[in-house]
C-alpha cells in the first residue's frame, strides 16, 4: 500500500509542473507511438490522440483569443474577420443551393440559413487550418529566435504558460500541428470532394468544366477493389451533405399545394409569376430529388386542391 501511495505521489509530482495543454500533447504522442508500434488496425488510439491534440490546441487558442480580444486593435481585427467570413459563408451557401436545385437561390430564404449552418464545420475547419499554419510558421521562428537569444545570454520566456521543458513542448507542438491539420483536412473531405469513376474531384465551388482540371486527380493503386470502395465512400459522404439540404428544401421550403398546376406527389417553389420549380422524389437522382423548372399554369386542379381535405358532408 505504501509503495502504491509512493508511486502515485511521484507521478503527481512529475505531472504537476506541466500545463494542461502539455499533458494533452504528451499523452497524444504516447498514443501515436503505441498505434505505430502495436500495428493495431483499430483507429481508437489515433482518434483519442487527435482528440487530445484538439483539446490542447483549443485551450491555448482560446487563451490567445482572450489576450488579443482584450486589446482595441484585437477587437477590430476579429470583428472585421468575422464579418468577412459570415459574408463568404452566406455566398457559399447560396452557391450550394444553386448547384442542388439548378436555379438562383433567392426563393430559398429558409434554406439559405440552414445551408450556412450545415457548412459551418467547413468554415470552422478552414479557419482552424489557417491559424494552425500560422502557428507552424510562428513556432519555427520563435524556436530559432529563443535559442539564439539563450546562446547570447538573454533570459526570455519561451512560452507564456509553460514552466517546465518549454522548448521541448514547442518542438512537440511543431510535430503535432501538421498531424492536426491532416486530421482536419480528412474530416472536411466530404464537403469539398466528389468521386466519379476512378477520379476524385475538388468540387467546393461547383463541378469542373474540363476533364483536365487541376482540382481533379486519379487514384492509381495496386488494389483496385479497395480503391473502388474508398471512392464509393467519398462519393457517399459528399452526397449525404447535399442530400440533407435537398431534404430540407422538399420538406420545409417547397409547398404541397400551389396556385399553379402540378401533380399531387410534387411539391413546388414559386420562382416568379411565370415560372415554378417542381420537386419530386427520385431515388436515382444525385441527391434523391428531381428539380424541374416549369411554366406556371394558373388554376387549381383536382390533384392539388385543398378542398380534397374537406369531408364531402361538411361542404
Amino acid at each position: 500500500m505504501n509503495l502504491k501511495a509512493s508511486v502515485i505521489q511521484k507521478t503527481q509530482a512529475w505531472i504537476e509542473p506541466y500545463t494542461f495543454a502539455q499533458r494533452c500533447y504528451f499523452f497524444a504522442l504516447i498514443l501515436f507511438i503505441f498505434q505505430i508500434v502495436s500495428f493495431d488496425d483499430l483507429a481508437l488510439p489515433g482518434i483519442l490522440a487527435f482528440g487530445l491534440i484538439f483539446i490542447g490546441f483549443s485551450g491555448e487558442l482560446l487563451e490567445m483569443f482572450q489576450k488579443v480580444w482584450d486589446t482595441t486593435l484585437g477587437k477590430s481585427i476579429f470583428i472585421i474577420t468575422y464579418a468577412t467570413l459570415a459574408n463568404i459563408a452566406l455566398a457559399f451557401a447560396a452557391l450550394q443551393i444553386n448547384l442542388i436545385t439548378g436555379i438562383e437561390p433567392s426563393p430559398f430564404i429558409f434554406t439559405l440559413g440552414f445551408t450556412t449552418l450545415v457548412f459551418a464545420p467547413l468554415w470552422i475547419g478552414i479557419t482552424s487550418i489557417v491559424f494552425l499554419a500560422i502557428g507552424i510558421i510562428f513556432l519555427n521562428a520563435w524556436i530559432l529566435i529563443s535559442l539564439l537569444l539563450k546562446v547570447l545570454g538573454f533570459e526570455i520566456k519561451v512560452h507564456w504558460k509553460d514552466k517546465k521543458h518549454a522548448i521541448l513542448s514547442l518542438v512537440l507542438r511543431l510535430i503535432l500541428l501538421p498531424i492536426m491539420i491532416i486530421g482536419i483536412v480528412a474530416a472536411l473531405a466530404p464537403y469539398v470532394t466528389e468521386a466519379s469513376g476512378n477520379r476524385v474531384e475538388f468540387v467546393m465551388f461547383g463541378p469542373s468544366s474540363n476533364d483536365n482540371e487541376q482540382g481533379a486527380f486519379t487514384l492509381n493503386v495496386l488494389d483496385e477493389e479497395a480503391a473502388r470502395e474508398e471512392l464509393q465512400k467519398i462519393s457517399a459522404r459528399h452526397a449525404s451533405v447535399r442530400k440533407l439540404i435537398a431534404e430540407f428544401i422538399f420538406h420545409f421550403e417547397a409547398y404541397p399545394y400551389s396556385s399553379c398546376h402540378k401533380k399531387s406527389h410534387q411539391r413546388s417553389v414559386v420562382i416568379d409569376e411565370n415560372a415554378i420549380l417542381l420537386i419530386e422524389r427520385n431515388p436515382q437522382a444525385n441527391y434523391g430529388y428531381d428539380f424541374v423548372v416549369a411554366p406556371c399554369e394558373r388554376g387549381f386542379s383536382e390533384n392539388n386542391s385543398v378542398s380534397q381535405l374537406i369531408p364531402e358532408g361538411s361542404k
